[in-house]
């Protein structure tokens, strides 16, 4: 046996035992012919076939299942479930009482509490023999053992027949609680060539009948009555005949001389088994503790001839489940699982003929009991063995269940006939040697094919973490930012900035996206910076979609405190369409870790998903959207003092008439993608165009903005705060500035504060009239859209301001808006009256674009 190696075939993982059991010992396999069933010491009971290789059922009980029993007449599997009952399934209709769906191999079953023979909450271990049920319970300080008899049907399932106690020892192995707790052991014993011989099933052995009368007596064995073992947890094996004659029966010495005590074990029992098989019944019994001690019953002459035989052998490490199978003993020890020879079988290495003589000597012979010495089979951490089988090839199966819940099935080698081993030549040596290098190489290669694999996957996972931590961080600052938290600073943010630059012999605006990395991530490579340019003045039509632009800048790492700068062309200032939406958006591949294989298995409908990526698979984070308007595009000249009010424009004021047709012209083009260029250079005016702000409205903007010397130079600095030509400017008094517009023509802002006295009854309103003064009428409309669009926010946050407003004179202001209303009605009239070609003439021209200016220089006043 030392020489043999044994091969373990995996074939099944079910839940570890330790996570689902209370107490040991709760583990169990079972096998029947092709099928095996095994417990875990949850409520599930599954049944694997060895034939299909898979798990077919998988009952669920009511229950934690603690022991597993089957009648193999009736064809019906008993099932103990803790502090319940005991349980009956019928195995021969296992498949069609499970609950099966369409394309599940494995069937489930839930086992209703009519299927319980049997309730009682205090038994803790069963056997079942014949038509007799036989019940170990435990009731305060006594074992109770019960006999049960099946009934005709239509009454209680099981009718009591009688119950024995036995009283419990106080001793350390009695204890009912702990993790090393067992329940009794149960077995059943019949004299060889009895009736009930032919059950086979778990608990049942035959002995040879002299074996069998010397330790029940000789009227059990007249009357062929089957014995039950009972090792109990205080170390106490004791035995019960179940068919006594009336006559012999003792009435007279009460019910503990029915339980006779063949020895004390001194530790817990957790296996009673029979071995050495012979042509009369197996020639040996066999009990094991729980600590390592082994008792051995045999026959043996004596000074008053034959008698059985009591030996104790002690046994090399502690016993947490066994089985016997013809002259061997398998155990494990919970860490390993070793083979014991109980007899001298084949002449092996290290046997003989008298080994068994010694390891169980005569009464009269001074030889004391030596240890016995198992053999390891390099196996281990083994929770349950099952009843073992001989193959035809000669081997032998053991089927096991390991601690982590993995069902094993061991092969043994297959036992030689031959007393000799042949020795091996030179030639066919150093072949094996050869075989077992190369072995060992391929084996060598695929480690390190296995640890580069596991490598990249502890990258990828590296990888995917961190993306992971900086996409939760971006998601909740967004979330915070809905939820009114704007002042908290983005943890990585992006800025975009405009500014002017040669290029090509054309002056075009640059636009410059500056990436900070405020986290404690490092951005690695992988990360793509995105920016899409939308143009806004557009309308989204089919023929302008493609209209949007979208830069993917890649990097390679970007660290916490650091920044990254990229610029991208807008457009030259003929073509340029003002003004613009500029997307910014954090984009991640993850093709590069997972690979094309693990892609095509992510869900499609995840938002994180970005949908515009060439792959479609691919992150997608939003950090900003910012406009670009005319104010970030004007290209600042130098400041204009206070008391120079004249503007010298390159071109006289031109007709009106032209000037109009002209501007309706230049922005019919700009909206048509073949024509983005033509008129946006309108040559004429001046155009003045005016808008009138309460001061309180612009104090809010001087919170963010450095206040200047007067409230007229803050106002034009807040108004170019994010134009970069205007820094050199700060620090100046700036109530009047000059510069050139995106299309060439010159523009002048003016700033100056005015007092209205019409408006309100209590007192003049101090305001701001910014002006704006252009010879180009598309630049002056976009400029003045831009100066409304940077007021608009300033009005919300006033209306929640506790600033209270003056007393304001309701008829002065009805006034103003009824004046305003009839102007946008005549010029509403007159737009429909010439796209229907019912006026085109010169005059129309000019009342239009005398309308329009009185329009853009109303007395309103925003507070």
């Amino acid at each position: 046996m030392a020489g043999r190696r044994c091969v373990v075939d995996c074939l099944a993982a079910f839940q570890s035992p330790a996570l689902v059991a209370e107490q040991a010992g709760s583990s169990q396999v079972i096998c029947r012919e092709s099928d095996i069933y095994l417990c875990n010491g949850s409520e599930f009971v599954s049944v694997y076939s060895k034939l299909e290789k898979c798990v077919k059922v998988i009952y669920s009980f009511p229950g934690n299942v603690c022991h597993l029993a089957e009648d193999t007449e009736k064809d019906n599997l008993y099932v103990l479930c803790a502090k319940d009952g005991v349980y009956c399934i019928p195995l021969q209709n296992r498949m069609s009482t499970g609950s099966q769906s369409h394309g599940d191999l494995v069937g489930s079953c839930s086992v209703s509490p009519d299927s319980c023979v049997l309730r009682d909450p205090t038994v803790l271990s069963f056997i079942f023999l014949e038509s007799i049920l036989v019940t170990v319970g435990q009731a305060g300080k006594t074992w109770t053992l019960s006999l049960f008899e099946t009934v005709d049907k239509g009454q209680s399932p099981y009718r009591k027949l009688e119950e024995l106690q036995v009283p419990i020892l106080a001793t350390r192995g009695a204890s009912s609680a702990g993790k090393d707790w067992r329940p009794p052991a149960l077995c059943c014993i019949y004299p060889h060539g009895a009736k009930g011989k032919a059950r086979s099933g778990t608990g049942h052995f035959s002995l040879e009948p002299g074996l069998f009368s010397l330790l029940f007596g000789v009227d059990a064995s007249m009357v062929a009555s089957p014995v039950v073992l009972c090792g109990l947890p205080d170390g106490r094996l004791c035995c019960l005949p179940l068919r006594l004659p009336v006559s012999l029966a003792p009435a007279d010495k009460g019910e503990e001389s029915k339980v006779r005590v063949l020895h004390h074990l001194g530790q817990p029992v957790c296996f009673i088994g029979a071995s050495l098989a012979g042509e009369k019944g197996n020639g040996c019994l066999l009990a094991l503790g729980r600590g390592g001690k082994a008792l051995v019953v045999t026959p043996r002459l004596g000074s008053e001839g034959r008698v059985a035989g009591f030996t104790e052998q002690h046994l090399s490490s502690p016993v947490a489940s066994a089985c016997c199978s013809g002259t061997h003993l398998y155990y494990s020890t919970g860490s390993q699982l070793l083979a014991l020879q109980l007899s001298p079988g084949t002449p092996e290495a290290g046997d003989s003929k008298d080994s068994w003589e010694r390891a169980v000597p005569d009464q009269t012979s001074p030889v004391p009991p030596h240890s016995l010495s198992p053999v390891s089979l390099n196996v281990c951490s083994l929770a349950a063995l099952a009843l073992p089988a001989d193959s035809p090839t000669g081997a032998v199966e053991l089927v096991a269940m390991t601690q982590k819940g993995t069902l094993l099935q061991i092969i043994l080698p297959e036992r030689s006939d031959g007393g000799q081993r042949a020795r091996l030549t030179s030639s066919l040596a150093g072949q094996r040697i050869r075989d077992l290098l190369a072995g060992i190489g391929n084996v060598s290669d695929r480690v390190s094919s296995l640890k580069s694999c596991i490598q990249q996957k502890n990258d990828a996972l590296k990888h995917l973490n961190q993306v992971f931590n900086v996409c939760c961080m971006l998601l909740s600052n967004q979330e915070g930012g809905e939820k009114g938290a704007s002042q908290c600073k983005q943890p990585i943010s992006c800025h975009v900035s405009a500014r002017w630059s040669r290029l090509l012999l054309q002056d075009t605006l640059i636009l410059t996206c500056c990436l900070e990395n405020s986290s404690d991530y490092v951005l690695e490579q992988g990360w793509t910076l995105c920016i899409q340019v939308t143009p806004q003045s557009c309308p989204l039509t089919p023929e302008t979609a493609g209209s949007a632009r979208t830069y993917a800048f890649p990097f390679d790492k970007l660290l916490p405190s650091k920044s990254m700068e990229v610029t991208l062309p807008l457009a030259p200032g003929s073509d340029l369409v003002l003004p613009v939406l500029v997307h910014c958006s954090l984009a991640y591949s993850l093709k590069s870790i997972l690979g094309v294989e693990a892609i095509g298995h992510l869900p499609s409908h995840n938002p994180l998903l970005s949908s515009q990526a060439n792959d479609g698979h691919c992150i997608s984070l939003a950090l900003s959207t910012q406009t670009v308007d005319w104010l970030d595009c004007l290209r600042i000249c130098e400041p204009v003092a206070m008391g120079n009010r004249a503007c010298s424009w390159s071109n006289p004021l031109a007709d009106p008439v032209q000037v109009l047709l002209s501007s309706r012209k230049a922005m019919g083009q700009n909206r048509d993608p073949k024509n983005k260029g033509a008129g946006l250079g309108l040559d004429g005016g001046p155009f003045v165009a005016s808008v009138k702000v309460s001061s309180e409205v612009l104090t809010t903007a001087f919170k963010r903005c450095g206040s200047g010397p007067s409230l007229a130079s803050s106002t034009l600095h807040w108004l170019l705060s994010s134009n970069p030509e205007a820094d050199s400017l700060r620090s100046q008094a700036l109530p009047v500035l000059t510069a050139a517009a995106p299309g060439g023509s010159k523009v002048r802002l003016l700033a100056k504060e005015i007092c209205l006295r019409d408006l309100s009854a209590d007192r003049p309103i101090t305001a701001v009239e910014i002006q704006i003064e252009s010879s180009s009428l598309a630049e002056l409309c976009g400029l003045h859209h831009s100066i409304l669009c940077r007021i608009q926010p300033l009005l919300k946050e006033g209306v929640s301001g506790d600033g209270a407003l003056p007393g304001l004179r309701t008829q002065r202001l009805r006034e103003l808006l009824h004046h305003a209303e009839v102007l946008s009605k005549e010029v509403q009239g007159v737009r429909d009256r010439m796209s229907l070609g019912l006026e085109a003439s010169s005059s129309t021209a000019e009342k239009l674009l005398h309308t329009y200016q009185q329009l853009r220089n109303t007395d309103l006043l925003l507070l």
